[in-house]
């Protein structure tokens, strides 16, 4: 193996290595939002407003699948190397 073929591949392992890390640290960060944001309107003055509580489970998720695409799209358009 040659050197270049060798800057190559740590090149490649780190920048997969970054996308899951990103992937990972966008997820964890939705998770626990929709925790807290869960916890909050169970709790507070939404509790019995069920309309309310339909329309921002909808809006979570549908932000959350639109990142999800986001990132999938991204993914295979990587920067040159120099």
């Amino acid at each position: 193996m040659t050197p270049e073929q060798s800057d190559l591949l740590k090149w490649e392992i780190d920048y997969r290595r970054q996308k899951q890390w990103d992937i990972f640290s966008w997820c964890s960060a939705l998770l626990v939002g929709i925790i807290g944001g869960t916890i909050a309107l169970r709790t507070g003055f939404f509790a019995s407003q069920s309309v309310t509580w339909d329309v921002l489970v909808k809006a979570v998720i549908s932000f959350a699948v639109l990142v999800l695409v986001l990132l999938l799209v991204d993914s295979p358009q990587r920067p040159a190397r120099n």
